[in-house]
Order: structure tokens, then sequence, then C-alpha cells
């Protein structure tokens, strides 16, 4: 029993860790085109009797680890056995590994597989839809209201990115750009011994679709033919595989899957290439060039000779070189501008490659398209999502205790900033309120905002807000019925910057507002409605799914990440007139109106009449809760943080 233990160790432990069955078999192509391990049999000898056991591989994205059972067979016979198992497993080992991917997988033949559309109405309760190959779990409260969801095969001119391997169908789910309000599973029928599989996303953009940009997902898990991966968004998604590794720590009982040190991917913006110097061993093959955190222009990194072979050190000449972009545990945005006449505006993607995702570009690398073309990667910047089941300590309101729990990393939003007009300074008719001077503000939320890495400046004079206000990215603007708009053209000026696109807008308001304070008249402005009245607070709110009753917000919007309690303020006003349809509300107060909104990005039009895409916005109708006697509040930190870092921009979670 030892021996054939200790076997069993180095096969599956040892020697992958080490690399010497690999390149035993295949040492040529650095073992990228070798297949996985399949399912393993062999018999072990025991005190109790002879036992057939049965490994079976479970893929993690870059990992492997074994399922194992067991079956009794016969009472011992002797120790040939164990011998004859173990050198029976060694040599399905060697023959299993010297297997070759493209031998599995010679052509694209399950793209052409034929899927019959099903079509089904979800209600709040959930549900479950199956067509073939792919199974889906909708769970309940996911969706609002009665939905029709339609899952066909995606139309031809829906490609896969370059240099991935399809193994399912790409299917198209609509309703196209639905966000679920919780996790949705899909489950995908794969063929057997697949390897490491990702979920491969593009949403129904035209931009998108131009620059070949693919999200790539993890699996929740894989079994010998199945994948399943949890996800909130989708339109055209299949399953597929990638040869790309990154650097992941393993767990107990699992060996890696393994990649050339040429071809790992790592934090930040990675070209993949093709090496052309005849004395490269990657010659013919591809490698992976890092370039981490910055501001990129493709062809520049060219001219200036930054982009050199990791496996030969050889200077990139030519830009066409380069096949593909991928980014890794990165945000950031590509900003491009199209070789035309008449020369266009600057387009702008935004991408989001966390939690173990990567973004794919791949029309990126036809530069003869472009009169510019730059990409701006920064470190991720959301905290991942609170995993189920996890177990955390909390604070005196119920809400988690400790950064990692907020809806944006620490320090990521360095690139990030943010101007507040504090038109209300605490001073009112016969006295004034104590814990809202601007030394107040600072000290509780300017440290919260610091936090995060805001670049951050407060004013109280109207001028000064004004003439900054086109440089910054975010704006908060906090009114009162004391201190009324000075300049006439504050409105429109506001206006203006914020029609410019991509700016994040948050409005404060708070009792008895009045006509010509400066959160009025910008609601009014930009959306035909005010917001007044006096409704008494001091009462805290629970997530719910939907905000139908009072003291709810909605738990399920990035905003109320880590919040299980929220604070409504101390005096509060409300809408007074019917919100337009772009108007969501997020919280509603003890009285059951409406006491925080919010606006998603949206299409629109700059003050010249050319698209562009409008920035977010929040209107906070309780603005006491960030006095100095209120800040310490159930939640409001959290809440201020997370809804600032919502309105910089950066991308929701698929």
């Amino acid at each position: 029993m030892g021996s054939i233990m200790w076997i069993l160790k180095f096969i599956f432990l040892w020697l992958p860790l080490s690399g010497l069955i690999i390149s035993h078999v295949k040492a040529k192509d650095d073992f990228e085109k070798s297949s996985l391990p399949s399912v393993q049999q062999f018999t072990e000898k025991r005190r109790e009797g002879v036992v057939q056991v049965t490994l079976t591989p479970v893929y993690g994205y870059h990992s492997m680890s074994y399922q194992r059972q067991e079956q009794k067979m016969q009472k011992p016979s002797g120790e040939e056995t164990s011998q004859v198992a173990s050198i029976t497993s060694a040599e399905q080992s060697l023959k299993n590994l010297s297997l070759e991917k493209e031998n599995d997988f010679p052509n694209f033949s399950y793209l052409k597989a034929s899927v019959t559309p099903h079509q089904q109405t979800v209600s709040k309760e959930g549900g479950r839809l199956e067509v073939g190959g792919l199974a889906m779990v909708i769970p309940q409260d996911a969706v609002q209201d009665n939905t029709e969801i339609r899952i066909q095969k995606a139309p031809e001119a829906i490609i896969p990115p370059a240099f991935v391997t399809p193994l399912t169908p790409i299917y198209e789910i609509t309703p196209h750009k639905k966000r679920f309000a919780d996790w949705v599973e899909l489950s995908f029928d794969i063929p057997q011994n697949a390897g490491p599989v990702g979920l491969f996303v593009q949403k129904d953009d035209d931009q998108d679709r131009f620059l070949q940009k693919w999200t790539v997902i993890e699996p929740d898990y894989v079994t010998a033919d199945k994948a399943v991966f949890q996800v909130k968004g989708f339109s055209f998604p299949f399953v597929g595989n990638i040869g790309i590794g990154r650097p992941v720590p393993l767990q107990s009982g699992q060996a890696p899957l393994y990649h050339p040190s040429y071809r790992i991917v790592k934090p930040g913006l990675n070209y993949r290439a093709v090496c052309e110097s005849a004395g490269c061993q990657s010659l013919t093959d591809f490698v992976i060039i890092p370039r981490g955190f910055d501001k990129f222009t493709p062809n520049v990194e060219v001219d200036e000779g930054n982009l050199k072979c990791p496996h030969c050190a050889n200077v990139f000449q030519d830009y066409e070189s380069i096949q593909q972009l991928i980014l890794y545990e990165s945000d950031g945005v590509i900003s491009y501008r199209l070789d035309q006449n008449p020369k266009p505006p600057v387009r702008k993607e935004p991408f989001s490659a966390q939690n173990g995702r990567f973004v794919l570009f791949g029309e990126a690398t036809a530069s003869d398209k472009y009169s510019s073309f730059s990409i701006e990667a920064r470190p991720a910047m959301a905290n991942p999502s609170p995993k189920k089941g996890a177990v955390f300590q909390l604070d005196a309101q119920g809400n988690p205790i400790g950064s990692e729990f907020d809806l944006g990393a620490d320090g990521a939003f360095g690139h990030v900033k943010l101007l507040i007009g504090k038109f209300y300074n605490g001073h009112y008719q016969g006295g004034y309120e104590s814990g809202f001077s601007e030394a107040d503000f600072e000290g509780c939320v300017g440290v919260a905002l610091s936090e995060k890495g805001f670049k951050w400046k407060v004013t109280e004079d109207e001028a000064e807000f004004l003439r900054e206000l086109p440089e910054y990215h975010v704006a908060w603007i906090i009114s009162g019925y004391v201190n009324l708009i000075k300049n006439k053209s504050f409105v429109q000026q506001v206006h203006r910057v914020y029609q410019s696109g991509q700016k994040g807008l948050m409005l404060w308001e708070d009792n008895d507002s009045a006509s010509n304070t400066h959160t009025v008249e910008v609601l009014r402005e930009i959306f035909g409605i005010t917001v007044g009245g006096n409704d008494p607070g001091n009462k805290k709110m629970c997530p719910a799914v939907t905000t139908d009753n009072p003291l709810t917000f909605l738990k399920n919007h990035p905003m109320a990440q880590g919040i299980e309690s929220l604070y409504e303020g101390v005096t509060i006003s409300y809408p007074q007139q019917a919100l337009p349809p772009e108007i969501k509300v997020f919280g509603r107060s003890s009285a059951g109106r409406p006491n925080i909104m919010y606006v998603d990005e949206r299409p629109g039009k700059d003050s010249q009449g050319n698209p562009v895409t409008l920035g977010r916005i929040v209107i906070d109708c309780g603005f006491t809760k960030l006095f100095k006697d209120c800040w310490d509040s159930a939640g409001t930190a959290r809440y201020v943080k997370n809804a600032t870092c919502w309105l910089s921009g950066m991308p929701e979670e698929d």
C-alpha cells in the first residue's frame, strides 16, 4: 500500500510540478498543446480487500484536482495486483498527457451545432430554461417583473475571438443588456477532457463588436462534461479554451496546468504577439508581453522599442506583430479615433477585468483603421464581491467591519478627481448648525474619500467651483434653503459640463428646499423635477429586492455593497413631481417617499449635438447624514464611498 501511494503522489503531484512528465512526451512545444489527464482507474490492495479506484479530473480555471471514488472488488490476492496497477496508471498518465489538443478539437464544429430556440416567461419566483447544451437557472427575485427570456443560436456576425477554441455554440440570450438582480447560473455541456475553460461573453453593442471585445469569466466549477458559471448579465456567451496562463496560488491537492513563463499574463495590459526572430524557440507561436499599469499607445510602444520578446529579448519592429490586447486584474478605458473624413469624435470603451477575469480586444491591432488609439490600464477598482456564507465581524449597526467590504478598493481611485461644491455651510436664519463647517466636513467625509484615493477638493465659493468643474471627473453639489444661487449662469454651466459626457454628479439636498437652491435648479434643468418638503427621519433603512416599502434600499445595486443598515438622515425632502423613467429609486424613507435616487449611464448629446455617454447621477434628499454628529450612523461612510466610486464610472460586474 505504501509503495503504490508513493508512486501515485509522484505521478500526480511532483512530476507535473517539475514538468518532467510533459517534457518527456512533448518538449518542443512547452506543453501548450498537451491534452490533460482523463479519468484514471487502477486498483489498490487494502486489508479488507482489493479496491477499484476511479480518479475523475475536476478543472479549475488554471488548476486541476481529482474526485476519488472507490469500489470494493475482491479479497487480497498478493503483491502482483498493486504492482501491475501502479505501472498501468503511470503509463496511462503519460499516454493522456501526450495527446495533442488539436487532435481532439480539429475544427470549430461546436459552433456549427444546431440550437433549437426556446422562450419562456420568468417571474420574480425564478425559473429554469434549457436548450441543447445549455441550462439557465434564474433564482428568486432576480427579476422583478415578468420577463421574456429567449435562448437561441447567435447570428453568424458574432464570431469568437481569434486564438480561442470554442467548445460550445455561441448562444444569444435576450433581452439584451438585461442585468439581473442576483447571480444567474449557466451550465454548459462540454466535451470530456476539455481542459481549463472560460465563459466568453460579448455584449450586444456595436463598439464591442467593432473592437472584438470579449470578457472571459472563470467557472464556478467544472465536472467531466459540464462547466457552470455565475453571471448577472450576458448577450452572446460560449465556452472555450484559451491558451494563456496566469499566476495563481494553488490549494492543497491541486496540480498546476503548465504554461511557459513567456505565456503568462500579469495584472494590467498584456500584448499577445508573434516573435519573428529566427532563433527564438517561440517562432511561429505566440508570446505574452506584460506591460502593467499606465497609459499606452501601441504603435508608439513599437516605435520606441518598448516591446521585447520575453523569451529571446528580440525587440519588436512591426506593429502588426501584435495579435491581441489582454487585460487582467485591471480597469480602464480604450480611447480611439477612426481614420476618417470628416474627423469623427474620440470614442471611449471602458473595460473591467477583475476577480480573475480577462478582457480581450482583437480589432485593436489594426493600426491602419485609427488616427489615434490608446489604452489606460489601472489597478482593478472594485473589491471582490463577498462570498456567500462568508463569516465576518459586524459593527453595532449590523454592517460588516473592514474596508474590503466597500464597493471600491482602497487607493484604487487616484486617477479620479472629485470637486465638492459645499454651498450649505451650516448657517441658517437666527443661528448656526454645528457639525457642518468645512473643517468638520473634511475631517469626516474627506477622510473617507481619501481612503479610496480620490483627488478631492471642497469649496464653498461658486466662482471657484464653476471655474474648476470642467477639469474634474465627479462633482458633488450640496445645497440648502439658506444659501441660494448667486451666479445666474450656474445651472447652465453645470449642465453644459455634464453634457460633455462621462461626468458623474451627486446632488445633495435636505428639508424645506426652495426655488433657486443649487440642487433644485440643476434637477429642474436636467430632468424637469424638483425636491422639497420636510419628512422627519432618524431611522434606518434595510436592504430589499425592491423599494416598494418604507425604509428599504436596493440590496443588489453596487452602491449597497457591504451595507445591511443605512441611516436615512434627520430631516428629508422628497420629489415634488412624478419621476421620469431614467430616475430610479434606490432608497425609500420612513415616510414611504423616495429619498435616494440614481440615474445610470445613458446615451445623450453634448452642447454641439455630438453623441456622448452621459454620466451617472445620485440624488440624496437627506444631507444631514453628512453632519459630524451623524457621520457614525448606520452605513453612512460606506454609502458615501460606494456612491462616489460608482459615480466615477467604474464598470459593474456581469
